[in-house]
């Protein structure tokens, strides 16, 4: 499985992705100046009392980033598995001496894994640099301090993100669609955004269901994507 994922790496340019990637870690700290910028712009009002906690200022930035993620994740599957399976690229990947299931697995883990790396460097750094400039410029008091902290919730956020493309991924692979793919990726991730915001005082009760029901999901869905491949014919 190893060296099929490895083979992964080598034979697909990672480039536009990487492109990808940075456009989400400037969009985050755009989006966490402007949120860190609100007590100081509208004083005295609700909306300033919100974004005065920091606690609460970490979690907005990384719902925009796991946003992005979700988005990249879903268009990687396009590439990676949409395009080569349900075209005639796909007479490629029946001819290879593997079973069909590994290479689909090696794949799939080969971009939850990216999505997971690259969520969690551009959470935790984009987090870090919106307190740096917040402190520089004055908008903010403190720094964001506590990084095992931000490390946690980037990678808890970072699971999510690959929990929610892979059930885009399946209706994208049903339709035959890329289009139907990233399209799905962006409808799914809104809902699952304001659930975590309308429970941001208690996190823990939404994150742990959430993560249970959506893991259950993605066993149930990747396991019908394997068995599918292992019966589908060249095109």
């Amino acid at each position: 499985m190893l060296k099929l994922i490895k083979l992964e790496f080598k034979r697909n340019n990672l480039k536009s992705y990487l492109y990808g990637v940075l456009g989400i870690f400037i969009f985050t700290i755009l989006i966490g100046i402007l949120f860190s910028a609100i007590p100081k712009i509208e004083k005295g009002t609700s909306a300033s009392q919100i974004f005065m906690d920091k606690n609460m200022l970490i979690i907005m930035i990384t719902v925009i980033s796991m946003s992005g993620f979700t988005i990249l994740s879903a268009v990687m599957y396009t590439k990676f598995i949409v395009d080569e399976y349900t075209t005639k690229k796909n007479i490629l990947l029946f001819t290879y001496p593997q079973k069909r299931s590994s290479i689909f697995m090696a794949k799939f883990i080969f971009i939850a894994v990216f999505t997971l790396i690259m969520m969690l460097i551009s959470n935790v750094f984009s987090i870090l640099l919106i307190g740096l400039i917040g402190k520089i410029t004055g908008i903010m008091n403190t720094y964001f301090k506590d990084i095992v902290n931000i490390v946690l919730i980037s990678v808890i956020f970072g699971f999510i993100a690959n929990l929610i493309s892979v059930i885009s991924l399946k209706i994208g692979f049903w339709k035959k669609s890329i289009i139907v793919t990233i399209i799905t990726s962006v409808i799914l991730v809104a809902p699952f955004g304001n659930s975590i915001m309308l429970f941001k005082n208690n996190l823990i009760d939404i994150i742990i269901p959430l993560l249970a029901i959506l893991t259950l999901i993605n066993i149930i869905l990747v396991a019908g994507l394997l068995k599918k491949i292992n019966k589908m014919e060249c095109l």
